[in-house]
């Protein structure tokens, strides 16, 4: 059973220098994401006094450093966004877009910006579409008990007199579902694929991209063609050596294929993507499972999970209860407890 961590370990992860286990100099993304954490984490008690009480105990160089951090905070409003992208290059650059090539190095300030932002494709609209944000400051003009006391005939005339909004294609949004992060030994962080919304949703729409953000918070996204690495959500993710191997899918609905289960092997120097071939007793399209390597095996277990068993009938899904385990010396799948 491993041991909880302490208060004590959390301090000597920032006091000690990186030979001794430390937090790396310029590892900003590890800083930035406990540094949010304790901010969420005290939001409900940081009332005024409070946090007069905590300024008492900062250095001058904290209280400098707190200050810099408010003011480039505070330079990242409407204006601030709008120095960085205008509607032009929103308009420009929103829609998801396969890559041409393996891999495709896609370099698009939006796209960074939604990364950084973690916005809604909805919440994008609402900030950059003038035509959305008229749309919906008529429809807020009369609250919902009016428009559902109106008549029949009032509502169509009502509907006509107000601006029309085309949705158009879905917008690119790195808030997702079904996507996965890998957290490298050198820093990096990998996130692969995912879903924003649901089918019905204009912004629905299942990524096969690769967004990498490095330790200094510098993000490259990786696009690939659709016959290189399918869209994917709700696979895993698992870290071997300088490779990730990424095993099942949800995927589209008609490109689910029973009895398959689809795996890629991404190198994480290069960022190409690769289909492992396997065969044997593989657990079929398998989606919302978990993954464990075994070192001694050289192999990686799969458990749990959802499989897509047919198009049609009463039972088109079951549940996992199986151990499956993929070798990677040999592509074989097997089921069960291996030897």
């Amino acid at each position: 059973m491993t041991r909880p961590i302490s208060r004590e370990d959390i301090l000597n992860y920032f006091r000690y220098e990186e030979a001794y286990g430390g937090i790396p100099e310029k590892n900003f993304m590890a800083a930035w994401e406990i540094f949010t954490e304790v901010l969420d984490a005290l939001e409900g008690a940081a009332t005024d006094q409070a946090l007069s009480n905590l300024a008492l105990h900062l250095n001058d160089n904290q209280r400098a450093w707190l200050q810099r951090l408010a003011q480039a905070a505070n330079r990242m409003d409407d204006a601030g966004i709008a120095a960085l992208i205008d509607e032009e290059a929103y308009h420009a650059q929103k829609e998801p877009r396969f890559g041409e090539q393996n891999p495709d190095l896609i370099d698009m300030t939006f796209w960074k910006l939604m990364v950084q932002r973690r916005w809604s494709a909805w919440s994008a609209r609402m900030h950059f579409d003038r035509a959305c944000q008229a749309y919906m400051a008529e429809l807020n003009k009369e609250p919902d008990d009016a428009v559902e006391n109106l008549s029949e005939e009032e509502l169509i005339a009502s509907m006509e007199n107000r601006p029309r909004y085309e949705y158009g294609g879905a917008v690119w949004s790195f808030w997702r579902f079904g996507s996965s992060c890998t957290r490298l030994p050198d820093g990096r962080a990998i996130w692969i694929g995912g879903e924003h919304e649901d089918f019905y949703d204009p912004d629905f729409h299942i990524y096969n991209d690769v967004i990498v953000m490095q330790p200094d918070l510098s993000i490259d996204i990786y696009g690939y063609p659709l016959d290189v690495f399918r869209p994917t959500d709700f696979h895993t993710a698992t870290l071997v050596g300088d490779q990730i191997y990424i095993i099942g899918c949800l995927g589209h609905y008609g490109t689910r294929q029973p009895g398959v289960t689809p795996v890629y092997r991404l190198d994480c120097q290069s960022f190409r993507i690769e289909p492992v071939v396997t065969h044997g007793d593989n657990p079929g399209w398998i989606y919302e499972h978990q993954a464990e390597y075994s070192a001694e095996q050289h192999a990686i277990k799969i458990t749990g999970g959802t499989v897509f068993l047919r198009w049609e009938g009463k039972r088109q899904s079951k549940q996992n209860r199986k151990s499956y385990w993929l070798d990677l010396v040999t592509g074989e799948w097997s089921v069960g407890q291996r030897k």
